[in-house]
């Protein structure tokens, strides 16, 4: 991304590029971007300090409105030419504070990961958290849904697989079978293009892509690797990334759907972070022990095991989430670790060892809000690292192949929540973690765990769901 050290260089920049608009972003509880556009003139020093006003009781679970003022400072490190725009636009991710003081709030979701990143350092763990995300999509040709309390219906069109949909025919060539699409070649692989220019344009906002590749699902599943940045560019690449998929999808009048299970009996979409620690440029991970990691990198693993329920809440945080984890489609349903298996909850790559090592936890999903999820895994791995704790008396592993059979009743922290609610109530009773160096706010989990529950839970929990009417209609 772009740097600009003063207010001045980014006016400059501006000036010398012809850029006349400046966007403000900034991330809500739940993980949506959210914007402010401002004219070239209005980029000053007062601006960058106090932030830009906006009315916070007109997003999910910020202030009421008898005192909804807040403000978003944007942040001159995060900066990309945003190539969305038909205005030349310089676009900076911001941080939410509070208005007519400019002091950070707890609230704010990318605030809380620049204290779990200092927390880390103040620790003395490591100086860097570094994270490599890979986001996993489908792309549609028509894309609809409809919900009242007298009809629901969604309809998805995907050329390739079942009844082709659009003005385009799909010749016996371009079809393929589910889990018969992964790395398929042209004319398989019909999206190439879209999705070269998705992470072509990704890369040009400073953001390294590793590559990319058509995914398992046969119904057009794509997935763009990022590279490794810390964690803050990490969270921020996420939403990044995410915005200019969903902007090029647009402008070639397709859809693009970051939903865990858009479709049944396919595989789900997971965005599954790649991590390592990082002393100066050591690599803390790398060691002698299983999988070539290093006891600080056990700990660290037992840690996010030991928490993993709750993690859930975070990386897996809508009652769609949970329709993906079930097991098939290499996805986990139990936390364990393990070299190169896709259904262990972390996994070592075997392609990956000695001053490369890393880690990989698998089961988040591309609705996480990417900052208290990024936040919430560091900090559990700070807690067993602080603790030495050890996976394998915890029944984590290290396991080769299948994992031992376990009664999940009696051993219920092995294994993954079953449902939305599940999770927030294993966040609810194990959250102390979190507040360890002031790094969540007690306000901030109450708010989310309240939204959610009452937003995502119950409207899910009380609606008939079309197949119960299959089911049921006659009885």
């Amino acid at each position: 991304m772009l740097v600009f050290k003063t207010v001045e260089d980014c006016r400059r920049f501006m000036e010398e590029e012809d850029i006349r608009q400046f966007d403000v972003k900034f991330c809500d509880l739940v993980g949506r971007w959210h914007h402010i556009t401002l004219m070239r003139e209005s980029v000053d020093a007062r601006m960058l300090q106090m932030g830009v006003g906006f009315d916070s009781s007109s997003i999910p679970r910020f202030r009421e409105v008898q005192r909804g003022d807040m403000a978003v400072r944007p942040d001159l490190s995060a900066c990309f030419v945003d190539s969305t725009f038909e205005t030349p636009t310089l676009s900076a991710i911001g941080d939410i504070v509070e208005a007519g003081t400019g002091q950070a709030t707890p609230l704010d979701p990318r605030t809380t990961l620049k204290h779990a990143l200092g927390y880390l350092k103040e620790c003395g763990i490591a100086d860097t958290f570094v994270c490599a995300p890979e986001l996993e999509f489908y792309l549609f040709t028509e894309a609809g849904f409809m919900n009242d309390p007298y009809g629901a219906r969604f309809t998805l069109g995907a050329p390739g697989v079942g009844r082709p949909i659009g003005p385009d025919t799909v010749g016996a060539s371009e079809r393929v079978k589910e889990g018969g699409s992964y790395l398929a070649t042209h004319p398989q692989d019909i999206w190439q293009n879209e999705r070269s220019e998705m992470a072509a344009r990704i890369a040009e906002t400073g953001l390294p892509v590793r590559y990319h590749h058509v995914e398992v699902g046969a119904a057009g599943q794509q997935e763009i690797e990022l590279g490794f940045t810390e964690a803050l560019t990490a969270a921020d690449g996420i939403l990044l990334g995410k915005y200019i998929v969903r902007s090029i999808a647009v402008e070639h009048g397709i859809e693009a759907c970051f939903m865990p299970k858009p479709i049944a009996d396919a595989a789900g979409n997971g965005l599954h972070i790649h991590f390592r620690l990082l002393k100066g440029k050591e690599n803390l991970f790398a060691g002698n022990g299983y999988g070539g990691l290093s006891d600080l990198a056990k700990h660290f693993i037992g840690g996010i095991l030991s928490h993993g329920r709750a993690l859930c809440a975070f990386f897996c945080p809508t009652t769609n989430s949970y329709r993906r984890l079930r097991p098939g489609h290499e996805t986990s349903t139990r936390f364990f670790y393990s070299v190169a298996n896709r259904e262990a909850a972390i996994r070592i790559p075997k392609y990956s060892t000695g001053q490369h090592a890393r880690c990989e936890f698998r089961p988040g999903d591309p609705t996480m809000n990417p900052y208290l999820a990024i936040s919430a895994l560091l900090m559990a791995g700070i807690d067993g690292v602080k603790r030495k704790t050890d996976p394998e008396p915890l029944d984590f592993g290290p396991f080769d192949g299948e994992p031992p059979v376990v009664d999940q009743e009696k051993s219920q922290s092995c294994f993954l929540p079953r449902d939305l609610l599940e999770a927030l109530e294993a966040l609810k009773k194990d959250r102390a973690f979190l507040f360890e160096g002031g790094v969540f706010d007690e306000g901030l989990i109450e708010n989310y765990v309240a939204h959610k529950i009452k937003n995502e839970h119950y409207p899910i929990w009380g609606a008939p769901h079309p197949l119960e009417f299959e089911l049921y209609w006659g009885l």
